[in-house]
C-alpha cells in the first residue's frame, strides 16, 4: 500500500453519495446525529480533519434531493467486498449544535438529504443535530483500506490502519 500523503488516521463514515456531493461541491455541510454505537449515545466532532469513509448503508434516492439522487448514477462499488476507497479529506470549519428545527433552514440547501429526512434525524431519540461545515479536498494519492471488524458497524468514527 502506498504511503498516504496526509498522515491522518481518522475517518468519518458517511454515505458514498454524500462523499461524492462533498467532492463535487454540491454539499458543504454535514448534518450528523451519530451512529447507534456512539459512546454515550451522543455524536461528537472530535477531529479538525478526517478522511471520509464512504458507506453504502441506508442510502437511497428516496432520501435525497433531486441533485443528490442524480449523484447516485455512476456510483460504483469496490471490485472486492470489504475494500473501502479513501480519497477525500475533510477539514472542519465550524461545528454548530442545533436544538431547534428552525435552525436547520440555512443548512438545507447546502446538503443533499430531503428536508423530511433531516427532520426525521433531528427528532430521532432527542431533538438535535450537529451542522459540521467542512471544506474537502481530493487527495492526489487515493488509497484503499480493508475493513476490519472494528471498522464495521454503526459508529461514526473509525481508526484507519497505519500505512
Amino acid at each position: 500500500m502506498p504511503q498516504r500523503a496526509n498522515p491522518c488516521r481518522i475517518a468519518l463514515k458517511e454515505w458514498a453519495v454524500v462523499c461524492r456531493a462533498l467532492a463535487t461541491g454540491v454539499q458543504t455541510v454535514l448534518l450528523r446525529k451519530g451512529g447507534i454505537s456512539e459512546p454515550g449515545g451522543v455524536f461528537r466532532c472530535e477531529h479538525e480533519e478526517f478522511w471520509l469513509y464512504p458507506t453504502r448503508f441506508h442510502q437511497g434516492a428516496e432520501s435525497l434531493t433531486p441533485a443528490g439522487a442524480a449523484l447516485l448514477d455512476g456510483l460504483t462499488l469496490p471490485t472486492e467486498p470489504g475494500l473501502v476507497p479513501i480519497s477525500l479529506l475533510a477539514r472542519v470549519q465550524s461545528v454548530t449544535r442545533i436544538t431547534d428545527p428552525e435552525e436547520l433552514v440555512p443548512y438545507l440547501d447546502r446538503q443533499i438529504l430531503t428536508p423530511q429526512v433531516v427532520l426525521d434525524r433531528f427528532h430521532y431519540k432527542r431533538p438535535e443535530l450537529f451542522a459540521i461545515e467542512v471544506t474537502c479536498t481530493e487527495t492526489d494519492s487515493p488509497f484503499t483500506v480493508r475493513e476490519t471488524p472494528d471498522m464495521a458497524g454503526c459508529h461514526s468514527w473509525v481508526q484507519l490502519p497505519a500505512t
